[in-house]
């Protein structure tokens, strides 16, 4: 079903418009769910920029996902959310700084957008200008994707506990470790759509970064920009380190149910490459329960380093989302 919406700001607030949707000055954000072609034209003849259609959004290449054109900066990015029967599912959106307006595209859900109009009809919100529409959603992005990743954190530590648990008979442990391989195999899945959403939305923000300085925007925006791209940063660096606890016990679970140790590190070489992460670690640890015994008790202690990579000039020290 499609959906279009135009959101104006009157006093400081938020307001949908009712009717038949117009592009009027008070219009800051104009939201575009699944839009026909004939919406598209209205936006663009409204706006005087091009609006990409579905095709080119799955066609569009992440080196072409940002870019400025007639004044205008457009900005894609992947977003990870919850589909049908709750599985996680990514989909690209388009973020469109136009004048003062936002214009957004997308043809999904994501619980984002929702979040972001729940707080708005909360809390008090500077939203006078697309820019300042724009980062309130990307905030928002960042919170789900916070959620996520506490999610994931949790099943792995569940994983952990019956990929250690030594009881029962060998059918019995042959058994589980048929559940504890395939449910190993969904959080590898959804962790690495989870760190696929996580450097597209830190390649925008840094972008989003270079946009607000061209704009003029100011210190406040600067700030909310920065600080985004210092959350991105950590959840990136915790989904790394999910994937790499995910692999350790994909191996640990492989040996003890009798498959062949030899294709181990060659496994967590194809597991990383495959969700384009960081290389294995040692390539003589086939394997790796050997460096984190069971009968020592290992647990799992994630925690995000105290200072993200200086990858690009705005990048400050991270910030420590998930320690005590």
């Amino acid at each position: 079903m499609a959906s279009f919406t135009i959101y104006d700001v009157l006093e400081g607030t938020l307001l949908s418009q009712t009717g038949v949707p117009r592009v009027t000055e008070e219009a800051v954000w104009i939201d575009l769910l699944n839009p026909t072609q004939e919406e598209e034209g209205i936006i663009e003849r409204g706006l005087k920029c091009d609006v990409p259609t579905r095709e080119e959004l799955q066609e569009i290449e992440a080196s072409s996902r940002l870019y400025q054109e007639d004044g205008a900066f457009f900005m894609t990015a992947t977003l990870v959310f919850k589909g049908g029967g709750s599985e996680a599912q990514v989909t690209p959106a388009t973020f469109i700084l136009v004048g003062n307006r936002l214009l957004t595209v997308r043809y999904a859900e994501p619980g984002a957008f929702a979040l972001f109009l729940t707080r708005c009809s909360r809390q008090e919100m500077d939203l006078n200008k697309g820019c300042m529409v724009l980062i309130g959603l990307l905030e928002a992005v960042v919170d789900r994707l916070v959620g996520f990743i506490e999610h994931i954190q949790a099943q792995v530590e569940q994983l952990s506990h019956s990929v250690f648990k030594n009881t029962g008979t060998v059918a019995k442990r042959q058994r589980r470790y048929d559940v504890v391989l395939q449910n190993i195999g969904h959080e590898g899945e959804v962790v690495s759509k989870v760190r696929e959403s996580c450097h597209s939305l830190g390649r925008l923000l840094t972008y989003l970064a270079y946009a607000v300085n061209e704009r003029k925007e100011g210190k406040v925006v600067t700030s909310r920009v920065r600080a985004a791209v210092r959350d991105v940063n950590s959840l990136t660096d915790h989904a790394t380190f999910l994937c790499g606890t995910i692999v350790f016990l994909l191996d640990a679970t492989r040996c003890d149910a009798g498959y062949d140790p030899d294709s181990a590190e060659r496994h967590h070489q194809d597991f990383l490459g495959g969700s384009r992460g960081l290389s294995a670690a040692d390539i003589d640890c086939i394997d790796l329960r050997d460096e984190f015994p069971g009968y020592a008790g290992t647990q799992l202690g994630p925690r995000l380093p105290c200072s993200a990579r200086h990858d690009d000039p705005i990048c400050d020290t991270a910030l420590s989302l998930f320690q005590a």
